[in-house]
């Protein structure tokens, strides 16, 4: 990763198991002297606690239960979610529903502002 880089730890490492390259991530200095299925399961159960939407962490008995292998890895999504909390409020988004009835020839519209 480049130092320069803005991306924070979570979406670089999510980046990197989305794309298939989880192992990417581990420190060099340990020079590919670990067990890759210890380090790819301890990765994604990082991911895991970490997941922007809280009500989908792990209790800890779950994260302990994946790390022991007593249960198996959870299959997070690829692209880091986004939480509905950091969706950029600005103006307020208007929804329309059109609904036409050609045989009756007339047209019902209903408008509905949502605030983010």
């Amino acid at each position: 990763m480049d130092e320069n880089s803005q991306i924070g730890l979570v979406e670089w490492v999510w980046d990197l198991y989305g794309g298939g390259q989880l192992l990417s991530a581990v420190d060099e200095r340990l020079r590919m002297d670990f067990d890759a299925k210890q380090v790819e399961c301890l990765m994604i159960v990082g991911l895991w606690c970490a997941h922007p939407d809280h009500s989908l962490r792990p209790s800890i008995r779950q994260a302990i239960q994946v790390l022991n292998f007593d249960a198996a890895v959870p299959n997070l999504p690829s692209d880091m979610p986004v939480p509905m909390d950091r969706v950029q409020a600005g103006a307020p988004q208007t929804l329309m529903l059109v609904v036409k009835q050609v045989w009756r020839a007339y047209v019902c519209e209903c408008k509905f502002t949502v605030f983010l």
